[in-house]
């Protein structure tokens, strides 16, 4: 039986590839650096924003690297609140959770700064019972420890937990911690869908798919 669903943020729920599209690749463009936009985005995908920073300074974008991740995170702030959109059949299965009386809870390494906005533009917030992000608990999702401290605070065995996420490492570590999980094979992460089928036999390709069951 499950009584609680946790799910990630960033490409399960919402699609945010957009965050590099609008949020971070302008400031390349601003710069007059010439780049593969493709190749930039896979060399941006896993890093946080101090890192990407870093990345675009040592490619002539003037200011400290402080400054860069300022303009970083205000443009990514703008997509997040007015741009970024639900994936597909989220919406609808997340209707149908709150019809059977699931609790449904967030667990994001996005900072309340992008996600809390994102939520409430999406008018899902108020859905949520609570929104946790990595820097709530200080450790991340690397962090098989994290998802134990998730299972107390959502307060109901884990094995009645079900987990949702496109990132592999976060799938095993939640798993560890005796969720249940279901992997989302997001087509912006290629090598993260060719992993899924490897760590877990529940994945699915879209929210759609759960609906029409």
């Amino acid at each position: 039986m499950i009584r609680a669903v946790v799910f990630d943020l960033d490409d399960t729920l919402v699609d945010s590839w957009s965050r590099f599209d609008g949020g971070m690749l302008p400031v390349l463009d601003e710069a007059g650096i010439a780049y593969d936009r493709d190749e930039m985005i896979r060399k941006m995908h896993p890093q946080g924003v101090p890192p990407t920073a870093a990345l675009f300074c040592r490619m002539g974008v003037p200011g400290t690297v402080e400054e860069v991740t300022h303009r970083l995170e205000e443009g990514m702030h703008r997509e997040y609140a007015h741009s970024i959109r639900l994936m597909p059949g989220v919406r609808d299965y997340l209707c149908r959770l709150r019809e059977q009386g699931v609790r449904l809870f967030v667990l994001t390494a996005s900072p309340h700064s992008i996600t809390d906005p994102c939520l409430h533009n999406n008018g899902v917030w108020d859905w949520f019972e609570r929104v946790w992000t990595v820097e709530d608990y200080g450790i991340g999702k690397s962090d098989s420890q994290l998802f134990e401290r998730v299972v107390e605070d959502v307060g109901v065995p884990a094995a009645e937990i079900l987990y949702y996420d496109d990132n592999p490492v976060a799938i095993v570590n939640a798993a560890s911690a005796g969720m249940q999980v279901c992997g989302v094979l997001c087509p912006h992460t290629p090598q993260n869908a060719e992993r899924i089928p490897q760590v877990t036999e529940c994945y699915i390709s879209s929210f759609d798919e759960l609906n029409q069951q």
